[in-house]
């Protein structure tokens, strides 16, 4: 019975502050400032008939964002303040004070840029989710192990604990999703699809010159095509359906998924992409209470006695 309540008991019963988390949150910095570096400032706000500015500051969080706020001159200016942000967060620095600077300059380039992909919304979403759990961690580096646990102030951690538990259910529902909507197209279901997204046929994704000539030879099998195309679906499902699975289950669908997004990375030039999928995996696949992360009884939490008087349970610095 313990491990079929995976979910609660790695969620309750383990200090939630690791160097995973800090981990996950560094590549979804990193990935966000691939694409805000590698892109130059005037096609990631290329002007239209639609958009004389380049911006899309046409809702809420478009008026708010950094990329709206400032004069159209400025947008250079502003794409360099958000890579160096960026910058700062990915070192793991005092995670309590940069998690809503990570979380404002991911939302911005989401809501006003033109040009973004599944990764930067992931991003927006995912950091808005660890705000809570970074507010409560109190480590000066987010590489360090999980502080000591003492004495009070127990509603933090159920804070950071609650935090995390959204960050695996929006993980596990954006895979469901991801599989379960590529069965409504055809190419998908005859196993055809990656032969149609990296033979530049339907997209504009095409591997790199210096392995194209293997790719074209994996592609020239109809076993292979098939096999990497429903291959990809069973990956995505059976990573959505880890929300309650074992360790070495988790520690499988994270290989699997690390793989599969780098392939994606090397084969469609998506490393930002990439990078964002990958930190939202070690997040939601590497637990509190696995021996590979927390080797320590200390950052166990059951095994401190609780005071019948009060709370006792609390991190310190």
């Amino acid at each position: 019975m313990t491990h079929t309540f995976d979910l609660t008991r790695h969620g309750t019963g383990y200090n939630p502050f690791s160097p995973a988390l800090g981990f996950g949150r560094t590549l979804i910095a990193i990935g966000t400032t691939v694409a805000l570096m590698a892109t130059p400032t005037e096609y990631l706000f290329y002007a239209s008939t639609a958009r004389p500015t380049g911006r899309v500051c046409e809702n809420f969080a478009g008026n708010i964002s950094l990329f709206c706020v400032v004069p159209n001159e400025r947008l250079e200016a502003a794409r360099w303040i958000a890579v160096a942000t960026l910058i700062i967060v990915a070192s793991g620095w005092r995670p309590r004070y940069t998690c809503l600077a990570h979380w404002y300059v991911s939302v911005s380039f989401y809501s006003s840029s033109n040009v973004f992909d599944g990764g930067d919304q992931v991003a927006a979403v995912i950091t808005l989710l660890i705000i809570p759990i970074c507010l409560c961690d109190k480590r000066r580096w987010h590489w360090g192990g999980p502080p000591e646990v003492v004495r009070s102030r127990r509603v933090a951690l159920i804070a950071a604990q609650v935090s995390l538990y959204a960050v695996w259910l929006q993980a596990s529902f954006i895979y469901f999703h991801a599989s379960l909507s590529k069965l409504t197209g055809e190419e998908w279901k005859n196993g055809t699809a990656v032969w149609y997204w990296l033979s530049g046929v339907e997209s504009s994704f095409s591997p790199p010159n210096y392995i194209s000539g293997a790719v074209r030879a994996v592609l020239s099998s109809a076993i292979a095509v098939q096999a990497a195309t429903w291959g990809t679906l069973a990956i995505e499902f059976g990573i959505a359906c880890c929300l309650m699975a074992r360790q070495k289950i988790r520690a499988l669908a994270l290989a699997l998924g690390v793989s599969l997004h780098a392939s994606i990375a090397l084969l469609m030039g998506l490393p930002g992409f990439s990078c964002i999928m990958v930190g939202m995996l070690i997040m939601y696949l590497l637990r509190p209470g696995d021996p590979s992360v927390w080797p320590s009884r200390e950052t166990t939490l059951r095994a401190k006695t609780l005071s019948p008087t009060r709370s006792t349970m609390t991190l310190k610095e």
